[in-house]
């Protein structure tokens, strides 16, 4: 009796304990659960702080990058306008030797046209004076030939003067050819004048059209 009464007690102690570890079990469960959730958040969270730092790393390689485009194109920029001021001092020379040259042109041609013309005026003057001289000289031996007999003497003499004027007028006539031959070549000299300064026009042109290029591409930049 005694005995059944001990174990019965046993059993009666036992319940209190075993009430008291189902308690306890659910605390760690929660607590694992807990513990299993603040490992997903920060599996999360340095998941996240590496993309970040990804992130961050891509954008200094982008900045770098953008900075050395930047100071490319500031170099570029600085190159442009090096050679605008060369092209824009090249384009003053050219203006300034194409203002030269066609004021040289004009004051060249202006003097050996007022020189052609005086010569050749002089020219047709001489001329003319010695064909008024032939003409006369002509009335003179026919007036002369009318007294051929008794005059032949002086038809001799005429003639022999005749002669003279004819020679002159076959050298004036020379001279007057080399005179065109002379303004021939001034012409031609004058075209080769025009032909040289219709080249520096053109080559004005051409660094004019460059520096605009070269204007919109800095302005571009």
């Amino acid at each position: 009796m005694a005995k059944k009464k001990t174990k019965q007690q046993s059993e009666e102690n036992k319940s209190p304990t075993t009430e008291h570890e189902i308690p306890r079990q659910t605390n760690e469960d929660a607590a694992s659960e807990k513990l299993d959730s603040l490992k997903s958040l920060n599996a999360m969270l340095l998941k996240e702080t590496v993309e970040r730092r990804q992130q961050v790393d891509s954008l200094t390689q982008i900045n770098c990058s953008l900075e050395s485009e930047l100071n490319r194109c500031k170099s570029d920029k600085v190159s442009l306008q090096s050679e605008l001021s060369g092209l824009t001092e090249r384009t003053v020379t050219l203006e300034i030797e194409k203002e030269s040259v066609s004021k040289v042109v004009a004051l060249q041609l202006d003097e050996m046209t007022e020189v052609s013309r005086r010569e050749k005026a002089a020219m047709e003057e001489k001329i003319g004076g010695l064909e008024r001289e032939m003409s006369r000289l002509l009335e003179e031996k026919n007036a002369i030939e009318k007294t051929k007999k008794s005059k032949e003497s002086e038809i001799g003499s005429l003639n022999a003067r005749l002669n003279t004027l004819v020679t002159q007028i076959g050298e004036e006539n020379v001279a007057l050819s080399k005179i065109c031959e002379e303004r021939d070549g001034i012409r031609a000299q004058l075209h080769d004048r025009i032909q040289y300064e219709k080249g520096l026009r053109s080559k004005l042109t051409e660094a004019e059209k460059r520096e605009a290029e070269i204007t919109e591409n800095s302005q571009k930049s």
